[in-house]
């Protein structure tokens, strides 16, 4: 809808108290009193840019689930489309002012009603590798939320592209959740590329170990 689409982009622009319904209504090319015949307010339709950005993510994670089969680029690609959703939309709402505490509440609100609903496209990822051998049983709701709130704290504090943190996070879940075999090649190389010495997981772990003193034979490598 157009001005929705309006609306996202003075928001992204600006923050939510300097916005207007003026700017909104300029950008989308029609009259104020036009922007209030569908939306009675700024709160309401700050309300409606959010949920029509969770409908999209929600969208995006279904394509994801139908267009992969495999537990690792599932996984990959699930947290790469939820990512830049929670920077957007979620992040910028530490930064309301006391005026906009109403609003605040209300995106809040309806994101606790969806969050389960994105954590289910988690769910089904992991319980489908379960299936497959992909990964050892695990409680998948569990690792679902823990995976969410991973993506938030790498939206709103890591300085790194979205596919970056996607990598991070899908894989230190694959290695927890992971059989050996399904572990046992990178699924994120060629989106990487090839990882030089300073950077690759399994360099990394065995000159931990070295240092400690404590260096176990490993099931599987990450090459």
């Amino acid at each position: 809808m157009r001005l929705l689409e309006a609306a996202a982009r003075v928001f992204s622009l600006r923050s939510y108290d300097d916005a207007s319904m003026d700017d909104i209504a300029h950008e989308a090319g029609v009259g104020k009193p036009t922007l209030y015949r569908y939306f009675p307010s700024k709160d309401a339709l700050f309300a409606a840019v959010f949920v029509e950005a969770l409908d999209r993510l929600e969208a995006r994670l279904e394509a994801v689930l139908d267009q992969e089969r495999d537990l690792a680029p599932r996984l990959f690609g699930l947290v790469q489309a939820i990512v830049p959703t929670f920077r957007d939309h979620l992040v910028p709402l530490r930064f309301l002012g006391e005026s906009s505490a109403a609003v605040d509440q209300s995106r809040r609100r309806i994101f606790r009603d969806r969050r389960a609903r994105i954590a289910g496209f988690l769910i089904r990822a992991i319980e489908d590798g379960v299936d497959r051998g992909e990964a050892r049983p695990v409680n998948s709701d569990r690792i679902a939320h823990l995976m969410i709130g991973m993506i938030w704290g790498g939206a709103a504090g890591i300085c790194a592209d979205d596919g970056e943190i996607a990598r991070e996070i899908a894989g230190l879940v694959l290695q927890g959740v992971g059989e050996p075999a399904a572990v046992a090649l990178d699924p994120f190389r060629a989106a990487r590329g090839p990882a030089g010495p300073g950077r690759d997981p399994a360099t990394l772990s065995s000159r931990h170990e070295a240092r400690s003193g404590r260096m176990q034979p490993r099931e599987a490598t990450i090459p």
